[in-house]
């Protein structure tokens, strides 16, 4: 089978994506959750920039610090702080969108339980802090907070098979040809 990198990006399915992390699950799980494509190609992306979802605090800073730290950086109109792990907010923000550490805005209709996930590439290893939102903008489930460390090839192995699999799946499934449809 060939690796998720060769597929093409045409996977167009619904679907629903969850992630189980320190024996949580994150993610709605539902068959019309989510196109798959986003995903997928999310978990692509991911695998291609492989080494760069890197963070100066990642290794160190507590999992509900950075769940902090990113609520308020990226959601909270007047934070009562200007800044964690050293970092102005603004900053802090941008680094959480440039690196691509924040899964959610990438992929959100498969968290609209308001999951939010992050990853760190740190060294050989991967840290995944997971996290749940509420309502109020610079608030989360404080209860909900878990992180996982894997081996870096332990996690980007398992996100190429979840992609190789999808692909697979979608090119056996029947095809509609959308000229021969009545709309």
């Amino acid at each position: 089978m060939p690796h998720a990198l060769s597929a093409p990006p045409e996977v167009n399915a619904l679907g629903f994506f969850q992630l189980r992390v320190g024996g949580t699950l994150f993610g709605i799980r539902n068959h019309t959750a989510t196109w798959l494509h986003t995903v997928y190609n999310q978990l692509r992306f991911r695998i291609e920039c492989r080494g760069t979802h890197c963070a100066p605090f990642a290794c160190d800073a507590s999992a509900e610090m950075i769940a902090e730290a990113l609520r308020v950086s990226g959601y909270c109109m007047f934070p009562t702080r200007s800044e964690y792990f050293g970092i102005e907010l603004d900053e802090l923000y941008s680094l959480f969108a440039t690196n691509r550490l924040h899964w959610s805005v990438y992929c959100d209709e498969s968290f609209d339980d308001g999951s939010q996930i992050l990853h760190f590439d740190v060294s050989d290893r991967v840290r995944i802090v997971a996290f749940r939102s509420l309502p109020e903008p610079q608030n989360f489930d404080r209860d909900s907070v878990r992180e996982a460390w894997l081996p870096a090839e332990t996690f980007y192995r398992l996100l190429g098979e979840w992609c190789d699999h999808v692909f697979a799946a979608w090119q056996a499934a029947p095809k509609v040809d959308p000229d021969q449809i009545d709309w």
